[in-house]
């Protein structure tokens, strides 16, 4: 009887929350914006995980850093892939979940 052989299970790595460019590195964040943020990071990050429909890759190991931009209503624009996996159906399942 063959053994099956395990999947390796796809992963979102946490988003990275950077400042955006008109903010410079003197202007701290209170504590509670900070609190904020984080919580917004791990909403984000939660809302990716079950929009995301991971191809079939047949065993290729592919990676992708995502960049975008959020409006002040909370719309995520400006995604991009930087640079692309070079598979086609991962990069477009990636920007399907946002």
């Amino acid at each position: 009887m063959a053994q099956a052989t395990p999947r390796e299970v796809p992963r979102i790595t946490p988003p990275q929350i950077s400042l955006p460019s008109g903010v410079s590195s003197e202007q701290k964040l209170s504590a509670e914006d900070l609190s904020a943020l984080q919580r917004y990071s791990a909403q984000l990050n939660r809302r990716i995980e079950a929009a995301w429909r991971s191809p079939d890759l047949a065993g290729a190991q592919v990676s992708v850093k995502v960049t975008f931009q959020v409006m002040p209503d909370g719309r995520i624009f400006n995604v991009r892939l930087m640079p692309p996996s070079g598979q086609f159906a991962f990069d477009q399942s990636i920007r399907a979940a946002f």
